[in-house]
């Protein structure tokens, strides 16, 4: 029985964690378009072997091999004001944060333990990935695939900082 139990975790959090990638990706992804008139790219999981285009407009996804808790955005900032840049870079950090308020206040009305306890831990993983991204670092080499990357937050300190 515990085996199973944390296969189920495991799955839960990859599930969960997909989740809250996409969230969070297409909450830049929503500025990013109105801003630009160019062309935003959204990647999920590793596409360095092999993956799979979409394109909706102005909007390309590229999604490559399942690693749930990968995602990156890109667009050209080249024409954005800086407020614009930081706006983009904010809005995923946002988004996850608001998912988690949501999140937290749905299951406070909820009355069925199991699905308490799921909701409940989706709004704790999307705090997680606020944290995660809304604090200005650059990624430790062994943090999956990011590492050596720069978090939102480190973008928008970056931004303030030019001139």
């Amino acid at each position: 029985m515990n085996v199973i139990n944390i296969l189920l975790n495991l799955i839960l959090v990859c599930i969960v964690g997909q989740f809250a990638t996409i969230s969070h990706e297409f909450g830049h992804v929503i500025p990013a378009l109105l801003f630009t008139k160019d062309n935003v790219k959204i990647t999920f999981g590793n596409t360095v072997m092999k993956s799979k285009k979409i394109k909706f407009n102005r909007m390309f996804i590229e999604i490559g091999t399942f690693q749930p808790f990968l995602g990156t955005v890109k667009w050209s900032g080249d024409m954005l004001s800086k407020l614009k840049i930081i706006i983009c870079s904010a809005c995923g950090p946002m988004t996850s944060l608001l998912i988690a308020i949501s999140l937290i206040y749905i299951s406070g009305g909820i009355n069925n333990n199991m699905l308490k306890k799921l909701i409940s831990f989706s709004a704790y993983y999307h705090i997680w990935q606020f944290i995660c991204t809304a604090i200005p670092i650059i990624y430790p080499k062994w943090w999956a695939g990011y590492g050596g990357y720069p978090s939102d937050g480190y973008n928008i300190i970056s931004s303030i900082k030019e001139k």
